[in-house]
């Protein structure tokens, strides 16, 4: 799952570099990029050594949802990729700490400890980019 959310990350992060008509908008896409790509490098050569296969793509599911987005233009599109990326690191965030707490492979919980306070970080970008873009959380 971590590895198909970096790919969501990525992608959506792309979008956004593309599509945003505010600068903070933009910059989040650009930090999503970034940050994403160096976790999915360290979740791929961890699953690597794991033995674990590593899906090159998002979910169906997250693949729908830039699909969605992407559908919007201007200030809508800068409103709705932020609350995309809002509501879905508010997920993240759970599903790291869920792993952190009870997760029974020593790399990948060391994988999440590491990701957590970037994922928080990301949160509160993504909330302030909702509200620079007229919405809220």
């Amino acid at each position: 799952m971590s590895i198909q959310g970096d790919r969501f990350e990525i992608q959506g992060g792309k979008l956004a570099q593309e599509k945003a008509t505010t600068q903070i908008v933009r910059d989040l896409g650009a930090r999503l990029v970034t940050d994403h790509t160096k976790s999915l490098q360290d979740a791929v050569d961890v699953a690597h050594e794991l033995g674990i296969d590593v899906p090159d793509e998002p979910s169906p599911s997250q693949q729908w949802e830039l699909r969605a987005v992407a559908q919007f233009q201007g200030s809508e599109f800068d409103r709705w990729y932020s609350d995309l990326e809002l509501q879905d690191h508010i997920q993240d965030i759970q599903e790291t700490q869920d792993e952190i707490d009870k997760g029974c492979n020593g790399q990948i919980r060391q994988l999440d400890e590491d990701d957590l306070p970037v994922l928080e970080q990301h949160l509160e970008l993504a909330r302030a980019a909702l509200a620079a873009s007229g919405g809220q959380d």
